[in-house]
């Protein structure tokens, strides 16, 4: 999403009607087997892997979080509990307290995969194993081809590794199994003769296990993912978070509840969508620090423009250090927005200005974008951000990595409780991101608590858009993945621009400004004007009437913001 406010329309889009649920129909018969209908509600009951476990066994019909007796009134999905009003009422039932006894035992399944993790699982394929005949039939091929000369050999193991990656994409698990002991029972035999080729066509052959391997590995890893959608634990965070007490939480969850019990957030009022977005993005940043703050380490060690801080005696690791306690100290969130003309009664800046209680609008809200206009894609990638319950899909493939708004449809039935954007920019950026709008509203720097960033704008894929999401403290995905020259101006003014005398240059020149480039933020809950700190106004044929109409506004509501322009 591009880093910019939605304008307010005076139109909300009317809440579609949910549908209902035959609970009875949907309650699994104890044992039995378990259609799509019945899993999706034991998944948001115990978790995804916890689930799947469970109807292996046999014994769906009970929870694998404290043994409780399947009902469907308690494990209908989250949203029909959390489902409330934007206005912080709480959920109709608490989750019930954990005592030490009744915690967790087994490690908890990953919120999200992380996309350089991602199995290379195919759909609807099914390629056979290019060894199926045997590794003596394999060998004796290359040998023939070896004889007949030429690039015979060449072609023969260059097809053979082509339909080993098709095969290693099937879709079905038990073929891969199938496809290890065959490898192994040839690796573990010992060979009756001297043939040319064997020993190395067995360490060809355990290179092919390890691969079958990782990608089982990868498979279930991805399959026991709750792929950002909130959970039981989620909701017990949320309790503690809400009554101050930790004493029912689980070990492994304390982590995420001392990140987030600091924060300058009334967790009363967030929404629990909102609040559940938070505390998932808060594990998924937390599970992936050290990950990327090596990647961020690699990284910087091969950039040309880094080479003068390493000559002049400094380490990347330290230097990564300084640049990320310079992001969460002295950068600034900030939206750009096209205002328009005062004079006009339906400007942007007319409505926004509307009276005191007028609140920043997002896109579902207005269904108007300064960038691009398209719900699939927003959808899409804010299901990756933990607001699946909150857009309802329903249309398209769940997390679809190609989404397109004639497959993929949202009816969020509370619009505003999905995110506004923003960009994380350099205070040497203050008129941030002109291309979305000619006025930069700069936010105040207790809104940090509850926002989350991406590398990138997060409509890409991969690890800079939304599914490389991390917490407001956990910023190292930014500099592992985010735009290079951001990047190095964030490391040139860690250090007072001391190595980086062409960045220092750019900003006193101004043309830093000319960058469109950026971090994105998402910021979850309401905003409105007592959020503002500052606005900048980019040259615009209104830019004096807008001052002067904003300079009233403020006065006449008592707001301490300050309006200037460039």
């Amino acid at each position: 999403m591009k880093a910019h406010q939605e304008p307010v329309r005076d139109q909300t889009p009317a809440p579609a009607r949910r549908s209902t649920r035959n609970r009875k129909a949907a309650e699994p018969v104890a044992g039995g087997p378990v259609g799509p209908e019945q899993m999706a509600v034991l998944q948001r009951a115990v978790g995804n892997g916890a689930a799947a476990e469970l109807v292996a066994q046999g014994r769906h019909e009970h929870h694998a979080r404290g043994g409780h007796p399947w009902n469907a009134d308690t494990a209908s999905p989250p949203v029909q509990r959390l489902f409330k009003s934007s206005k912080g009422q709480k959920s109709d039932s608490e989750p019930a307290p954990q005592s030490g006894s009744q915690a967790l035992t087994e490690p908890a399944p990953s919120v999200a995969v992380h996309p350089e993790d991602d199995p290379q699982r195919g759909h609807n394929m099914a390629f056979a194993d290019p060894l199926a005949k045997g590794a003596d039939h394999f060998l004796e091929t290359v040998k023939s081809a070896r004889k007949a000369g030429g690039h015979e050999e060449q072609e023969v193991r260059a097809g053979y590794e082509q339909s080993f990656k098709r095969f290693l994409m099937n879709s079905e698990g038990k073929p891969l199994e199938n496809a290890i002991a065959l490898r192994n029972a040839f690796i573990s035999k010992k060979s009756l003769s001297m043939r040319s080729g064997t020993g190395d066509l067995k360490n060809e052959l355990r290179g092919e296990v390890v691969r079958l391997r990782g990608e089982l590995d990868k498979r279930k890893a991805a399959d026991a993912s709750q792929k950002m959608v909130p959970g039981q634990r989620e909701q017990r965070v949320l309790h503690a978070l809400r009554s101050g007490g930790a004493s029912a939480l689980a070990p492994e969850d304390l982590p995420v509840y001392n990140a987030l019990k600091d924060r300058a957030v009334d967790w009363a009022k967030l929404h629990d969508i909102q609040a559940m977005s938070l505390i998932l993005v808060e594990k998924r940043g937390a599970a992936v620090v050290e990950r990327e703050r090596a990647a961020a380490v690699g990284r910087f060690d091969r950039l040309s423009w880094f080479a003068p801080y390493k000559n002049a005696g400094l380490t990347v690791e330290a230097m990564l250090a300084d640049t990320h306690r310079h992001l969460l100290s002295a950068s600034v969130l900030m939206s750009n927005m096209g205002f328009g003309n005062p004079a006009e009664a339906t400007s942007t800046i007319s409505r926004l200005t509307g009276g005191p209680d007028v609140t920043f609008k997002n896109y579902w809200e207005t269904r108007s974008s300064g960038g691009q206009a398209t719900s699939a894609l927003r959808g899409s990638r804010e299901e990756h951000l933990g607001y699946k319950d909150a857009l309802n899909r329903t249309q398209g493939r769940f997390q679809n990595p190609a989404p397109d708004d004639n497959h993929d449809r949202f009816s969020p039935p509370d619009p505003s409780l999905l995110p506004k954007y923003a960009a994380l920019m350099s205070r040497n950026r203050p008129a941030g991101l002109s291309a979305y709008g000619e006025a930069a509203v700069h936010w105040k720097p207790g809104l940090r608590d509850r926002v989350t960033l991406t590398p990138i704008d997060s409509w890409q894929n991969g690890v800079g858009g939304a599914r490389g999401v991390t917490g407001s403290r956990n910023l190292y995905p930014l500099l592992a993945h985010g735009p290079e020259q951001v990047v190095r101006l964030a490391v040139a003014e860690a250090t007072s621009f001391r190595f980086d005398p062409e960045m220092k240059s750019q900003v006193d020149s101004g043309s830093v400004n000319s960058l469109q480039e950026y971090f994105e933020a998402q910021i979850h809950g309401p905003l409105n004007w007592a959020d503002v700190e500052r606005i900048v106004l980019n040259p615009s044929p209104w830019v004096k009437a807008q001052k002067a109409h904003l300079e009233l506004f403020a006065q006449q509501q008592g707001l301490s913001i300050r309006v200037e322009t460039r």
